[in-house]
């Protein structure tokens, strides 16, 4: 019975039902997605048994002038250093994987198995054999201790199947960058998306020194992608533990890098949430985004109750009638509590679609890097039943006691004020609580959106457009060299350098260096590019002293910038050219200065750095194109490329779009942030709706005196105008001054970046006045039209 007086009431006031059902299904969905992200986020690698006493060795640099990095790689010597010192540690792996890597199914002679080639994503990883120990993984062939052989390879289930299809892959080979070729001695099972560790091919890492020649095991080669995880024995203290690997690097690093360099450990459960050690997101922004998640899911229900208790004069005479009757307080409770979690019940399920209707999208936005799903979980099914209940009580309880507190005779009479429908302040205030909200993710959008346009159109003190970048595959430079002269004679190519990377890239290099002499103590830190004669012309480095690189001229030089000359005490810009420097035990001659550039985003400062003609590190040809036939240009590249390495898979980049990916999670949260502050607006709007609404029962008398007495229509909008402006207003200059500190903050992580000025403000200010104007004025304008009699009537 009480179910179909509910039903019959949502019928009769179907525009506030529908509106309370959007709101709070908005405000539903929102907090599920923001859920089941930071569920997500929060249970990495939770499903390995050790995951408590599992630690990850990380590098923190102090320098000497001050400065502070910290990096989450380590010199690959630390892990037998460890294991001989510390005997609470129970066991210890090394972990290297690469950025990119081509991997091919290479059998000679099979004809089960067809050749199946691709660039893999940090997908190829060295390993020792421990590392399964430290971690989970469910073996479905082999185990670990084949990881003890050279040239062996374990391999997941699903890239075993895209690279062998049916077949066993067992005892077959794979390619590795066409250098080494490993045999499958294993297969685990496919890995969880909720984990740091995204490899799916485990190579023994004995087999490092075949792939990679040039690399040494040292205390100088500290590498982003080179890891150490160690587990702590029983009864082992971390403290301890943290107390004595700081103390590591004054017994095995020397000079400065003892001064400068300390080892830290960092619990596995920091690992993915940590951005001082290149985390992919911080916990910050993470609880952040649940905390807009828990507002909008307020501001959603404060609408509710601003609505519900706005119906005040519309049901007054239903309450006045059951009470008369004999109808309790309590009894009444329950009909409205009743139907708010009808209301509710039928948000959750229409929040349930519209997240399964979101989440494709909000997974493409994520670039791959993780997904969520609404997949049935224990965890997913408690957090529903919560917010049913959180959204149930909150939305559903003060209403229902307005509502049943009605007196027979005032409710029958339809005598209702301010006093027994809800006090307009209290009202005005949970408003204002929506607005203040709006307002913040309103100026924090715009600021973000800005800043992203900034650092895109900003100048990198080099050129970053028209600049293709080919990869160099193998060892054969006289095929380099082929490929080099025939892209030089393309007519829109109009420059082409030889390199190991551009000027800004995510992964860079740094090394100590010394000037005239070498003398312990006195060494500096500076980054390292290589490239040939044509490197500086390519990218439009500007030189301000000395000259380029001479291709006749054998000697061993470098090209630095101003901020290297600068670290040199008492050394100026054109004095520089000549001067001797020390680095990696040779000696190099300063052959000319450019003005200074990025090498990374422009979060980081400038610092020294230095080009070196270095051919046995060239990794990549830089093209500099015209634009104009750019089509035809791109497939004479490949063409050419094709030709000459049939055996690799073709790549092709653009400098600008490489440095745009810089920017991906500030672009991810400025979108997330987008489409938070238009739910934010919408949720708003409905607030302010309802609050109009109220207005319009509670000054119907007023509006009805002031009409009788010749007020015209514009009278009457002004003053819900007015009680639009009042909260709005409120909101904005709490909001403004808050958020204008916390994105200040913000941008302080950027060594270049905008200023917050008057016309983001601006702009914030009147978005939501223009927006909350065309909601509340069918409301006031029917209110303006009502006849006077029927409003003095009415009350």
């Amino acid at each position: 019975m009480i179910l179909k007086i509910a039903f019959r009431t949502f019928l009769r006031n179907k525009l506030i039902t529908i509106l309370n059902i959007t709101g709070l299904a908005v405000g539903i969905c929102c907090a599920l997605l923001v859920f089941l992200v930071a569920y997500l986020h929060t249970t990495y690698d939770d499903y390995h048994p050790l995951r408590a006493s599992t630690y990850r060795i990380v590098t923190n640099y102090n320098y000497i002038n001050g400065d502070r990095e910290s990096a989450p790689g380590v010199p690959s010597t630390i892990a037998d250093a460890v294991r001989k010192d510390y005997p609470y540690l129970d066991k210890v792996a090394l972990i290297n994987w690469y950025k990119e890597t081509q991997v091919s199914s290479w059998n000679p002679g099979d004809t089960v198995v067809p050749l199946v080639k691709a660039k893999e994503q940090e997908a190829v990883a060295f390993v020792e054999p421990q590392f399964f120990d430290i971690f989970s993984y469910k073996w479905l062939q082999g185990d670990a201790a084949v990881l003890k052989d050279s040239l062996s390879a374990v391999i997941t289930k699903g890239y075993a199947e895209k690279y062998f299809g049916t077949a066993n892959p067992i005892g077959r080979e794979m390619r590795l960058d066409n250098k080494i070729a490993v045999k499958i001695r294993g297969v685990v099972d496919d890995i969880p998306d909720n984990t740091f560790f995204r490899q799916r091919i485990f190579v023994s890492y004995s087999s490092r020194a075949a792939f990679e020649p040039l690399w040494t095991s040292n205390w100088n080669d500290t590498r982003s992608f080179t890891q150490c995880f160690t587990v702590l024995k029983d009864g082992a203290s971390a403290a301890v533990y943290e107390q004595d690997l700081s103390k590591l690097g004054t017994k095995y690093l020397t000079g400065d890098d003892a001064k400068t360099r300390s080892f830290h450990i960092q619990p596995l459960s920091d690992v993915h949430l940590n951005t001082k050690y290149e985390a992919y997101l911080s916990k910050i922004l993470l609880w952040s985004f649940a905390l807009v998640g828990l507002f909008l899911i307020v501001t959603a229900c404060v609408n509710f109750i601003n609505m519900s208790t706005a119906q005040a004069l519309t049901r007054a005479k239903e309450v006045g009638v059951k009470k008369t009757i004999g109808a309790t307080r309590r009894q009444l409770i329950t009909q409205f509590m009743l139907e708010t979690a009808v209301v509710t019940l039928i948000a959750v399920a229409l929040a349930l679609l519209l997240a399964w209707l979101v989440l494709p999208s909000l997974n493409e936005l994520f670039l791959g890097v993780f997904s969520v799903s609404l997949k049935p979980t224990l965890p997913l099914v408690v957090f529903l039943a919560v917010i049913f209940l959180f959204t149930w009580v909150l939305a559903g309880l003060y209403p229902a006691m307005v509502l049943s507190g009605f007196h027979p005779i005032q409710a029958l009479s339809q005598k209702i004020n301010a006093k027994t429908a809800g006090r307009l302040s209290l009202k005005r205030a949970l408003v204002i609580l929506q607005c203040v909200i709006a307002y913040g993710l309103i100026i924090s959008a715009l600021t973000m959106s800005e800043q992203i346009r900034f650092t895109k159109k900003a100048s990198m003190g080099f050129d970053k457009n028209g600049i293709m970048v080919v990869p160099i595959p193998g060892t054969d430079s006289a095929r380099h060299a082929a490929v080099y002269q025939k892209l030089k004679a393309l007519s829109t190519v109009q420059e082409v350098s030889l390199m190991h990377t551009p000027p800004a890239y995510r992964s860079n290099i740094t090394n100590p260096f010394y000037f005239q002499k070498a003398e312990p103590g006195k060494e500096t830190m500076f980054n390292v590019k290589r490239g040939d004669e044509n490197y500086i012309k390519t990218f439009g480095l500007q030189l301000l002293a000395g000259s380029d690189f001479d291709k006749a001229d054998t000697s061993v030089r470098m090209i630095v910038n101003e901020t290297f000359v600068k670290a040199i005490p008492g050394l100026a810009v054109k004095d520089a050219p000549g001067k001797k420097i020390i680095f990696n035990q040779t000696e190099y001659i300063i052959q000319g200065v450019v003005k200074d550039f990025n090498i990374n985003s422009l979060r980081n400062k400038i610092m020294p750095c230095a080009i070196l003609n270095d051919p046995k590190w060239y990794r990549n040809y830089a093209l500099k194109v015209s634009l104009a036939g750019l089509d035809n240009t791109i497939k004479t590249v490949e063409k050419i490329w094709t030709d000459e390495f049939p055996e690799y898979v073709y790549e092709l980049n653009f400098l600008a779009d490489h440095i745009g990916k810089f920017y991906v999670v500030e672009e991810i949260v400025q979108k997330l942030i987008g489409v938070f502050c238009i739910i934010a607006i919408i949720i708003s709007c409905l607030g302010l709706y309802g609050l109009i609404a109220f207005v319009a029962v509670q000054k119907s008398r007023e509006i009805g005196v002031r009409k009788t007495l010749g007020a015209s229509v514009g009278n009457i909008v002004n003053i819900f105008i007015k009680e639009l402006a009042k909260p709005l207003l409120v909101g904005y200059l709490i909001a403004a001054p808050v958020t204008f500190f916390a994105m200040s903050k913000w941008l302080g992580g950027y060594q270049y970046h905008i200023s917050i000025g008057p016309g983001i403000l601006l702009v914030a200010l009147v978005i939501p006045f223009v927006i909350g104007l065309i909601t509340v004025s069918h409301e006031a304008l029917k209110a303006a039209f009502q006849n006077p009699i029927k409003s003095l009537k009415a009350t």
